[in-house]
């Protein structure tokens, strides 16, 4: 049986680091004469073929690493499976393949594969605590804590807050104020907690926060956009509570809502008024026409109006419960 192994998984960051790690473990026992990595993309059968059945120079392995799955078909990798030598070991990395593809079905089955799925809860706590370790420092718990809020679960991210905090607070832990201080959101984190603002009702802090984005550079009608498809999975959620469904996992099946916005909403769901509903959905929809059509002028040099729109979005949204 060929020595064929295949990296894969949602956490990018353990599946490069796993290449990491093996090729370094292989350079130092077996020298880098006996490593190729070739980038997968464009990459033909013949190419491979020239790396594979090569063996190795004065040392008992030969490694070829293949970063990206090729588009090869299930004809190929019998090719290659024919062809490579029996001292070459075969590693192919890649975090998201095709696995449309007739070559990576192959590989799937025939491959020892190595999965690294994305770690979250105390798993992810743990990791941080290590990489921090690793920079000469430490995190406070609520430091932790408010890194994942800001950030993401994003390990590539959230290792380089963790790098950039740790050259800042020399010779202590690092600290949830320094957290707030240094650590810069995703987008997709940013959204989520600003829709989170809303739904608690938090009025306040929502639009400081929808203000910050602003001053940040996101682009007012995205925010807007955004705004009008949150009020849509309110609504959404809402229909669904008042009909008795209560599983998130169901609800965002049913509306093709993402399910951590689903989880989200449920909670305003329950409290929401009909009629302010109704109210606020018939505003925006009218707001939203108005700015189509030039019933509010914004432009990228004068957003003024539509901020105004943005503010009073929040304001109806946080109403909603009242």
């Amino acid at each position: 049986m060929a020595q064929m192994y295949f990296f894969t998984g949602e956490n990018g960051f353990a599946v490069r680091e796993e290449r990491r790690k093996w090729k370094e473990q292989f350079v130092e026992k077996h020298g880098a004469e006996n490593c190729s990595s070739l980038d997968g993309k464009g990459l033909r059968v013949r190419d491979i073929l020239d790396e594979i059945s090569t063996a190795p120079f004065i040392a008992p392995k030969r490694l070829v690493i293949i970063n990206g799955v090729p588009k090869l078909t299930k004809e190929d990798m019998d090719v290659l499976m024919e062809a490579q030598h029996p001292d070459c070991i075969l590693l192919f990395v890649d975090p998201t393949p095709d696995k449309r593809l007739g070559g990576v079905k192959v590989l799937l089955k025939i491959a020892t594969l190595k999965e690294c799925p994305p770690l979250r809860g105390r798993q992810l706590t743990e990791w941080l605590n290590r990489m921090a370790a690793a920079e000469n420092t430490s995190l406070t718990p609520d430091a932790a804590d408010e890194l994942v809020r800001i950030v993401g679960e994003d390990q590539e991210m959230l290792f380089q807050e963790i790098r950039k905090a740790s050259s800042y607070a020399v010779g202590r832990s690092i600290t949830k104020k320094d957290i707030q201080a240094l650590a810069v959101p995703s987008g997709d984190q940013e959204i989520w907690h600003l829709t989170n603002l809303i739904c608690q009702g938090n009025r306040s802090e929502a639009l400081l926060f929808a203000q910050a984005l602003l001053a940040r550079g996101e682009d007012p009608y995205g925010l807007w956009s955004i705004l009008l498809w949150m009020l849509r999975g309110i609504v959404c959620v809402t229909s669904a509570v008042s009909e008795g469904q209560r599983n998130p996992a169901t609800i965002a099946s049913s509306f093709s809502l993402p399910f951590p916005t689903v989880k989200n909403v449920l909670g305003l769901a329950g409290k929401v008024k009909v009629a302010a509903l109704e109210d606020t959905v018939r505003w925006a929809a009218g707001s939203d026409i108005d700015l189509k059509t030039g019933g509010y002028r914004a432009t990228a040099d004068a957003p003024q109006e539509l901020v105004a729109l943005i503010d009073m979005l929040i304001v109806r949204c946080t109403k909603l419960a009242a």
